[in-house]
């Protein structure tokens, strides 16, 4: 299991079988990456996808995941933005999905937890988002 620990303070967890700069959903060819914010989910779970089932992650018949996974609606609202960049998730050197913050959080940003401490929480991660 690869861990990210460097926003503990702040209730942020990473437990996966795949290291941070590895967490991309779709292929790596992709010339156009959509960057979300943050994974919700509970702290303690783990992700038990392997670096394979990211890259398949929008071509089910081609990864281990659910065959209902295809795309979640989250990614539907980029439909309304460019239809063109909806019907290119997932292909080669189409779209691909990341999350700035890759660790599991129950709420972002945490109670409490405001201007330059966002701004560590990101700058924690795009180290991994160079990578």
């Amino acid at each position: 299991m690869e861990s990210c620990e460097l926003c503990k303070v702040y209730g942020f967890k990473f437990n996966r079988n795949y290291a941070p700069n590895d967490f991309i959903e779709g292929k790596l060819s992709s010339k156009i990456w959509i960057v979300g914010l943050n994974p919700k989910g509970d702290i303690d779970s783990e992700d038990i996808r392997i670096k394979e089932d990211l890259a398949n992650f929008f071509n089910s018949k081609d990864s281990n995941l659910p065959k209902n996974r295809k795309k979640y609606s989250y990614f539907k609202d980029f439909k309304k933005a460019s239809e063109m960049i909806y019907d290119l998730i997932g292909k080669e050197n189409g779209v691909a999905h990341t999350d700035i913050v890759k660790c599991f959080s129950n709420k972002f940003p945490p109670e409490g937890i405001k201007g330059k401490e966002i701004q560590e929480i990101i700058m924690n991660c795009s180290t991994y988002l160079k990578k």
